[in-house]
């Protein structure tokens, strides 16, 4: 038995749903401000669907059901995505692997730089003949071309597992 929801939170102005899990003491839901636990918004639950969109005001909340007691605590504002967004940007700064991660920003994960290489070897059987797109071909592609290694500029790029 649950009332489940999105516990990151809403905004304002959407549209604003639970699904209750269970059989409630009774068909009614009501929002409960945090910490002062007042009761600031009551409705019927309808299919076990509480809806409350019609309630916009900011702050946090939690849902509560007769019988089943509360949701997880959700915040609504306008803001409310800020946090997932902010940690998104901040995980991709992470991966970069070029650059090191200043401890000012990176925390405990700074480092150095990593893949300091601006060369790249690529093996023979991945730019031979016919492996090159139309828009990267060569002047030549013979086979002088295809018994050594091509060299190319490889700088930046992202970190795809430990290291």
């Amino acid at each position: 038995m649950a009332i489940l929801l999105n516990q990151l939170g809403f905004y304002p102005h959407s549209p604003k749903i639970a699904v209750v899990t269970g059989q409630p003491a009774a068909a009614v839901f009501y929002v409960v401000r945090i910490p002062s636990g007042d009761t600031v918004f009551a409705g019927k639950l309808q299919a076990s669907v509480a809806d409350f969109s019609a309630f916009e005001k900011q702050g946090d909340y939690k849902i509560a059901v007769p019988g089943l007691g509360s949701s997880y605590p959700f915040h609504i504002g306008d803001h409310m995505a800020a946090p997932v967004a902010c940690a998104a940007l901040k995980g991709y700064y992470y991966q970069r692997s070029d650059m090191s991660l200043d401890e000012r920003y990176a925390g405990i994960w700074h480092r150095g730089a990593g893949h300091p290489d601006t060369r790249v070897i690529v093996h023979p059987s991945a730019a031979g003949q016919g492996r090159r797109p139309p828009c990267c071909a060569g002047p030549t592609d013979n086979a002088s071309d295809r018994a050594r290694p091509a060299r190319g500029s490889r700088r930046g790029g992202w970190r795809e597992g430990p290291g």
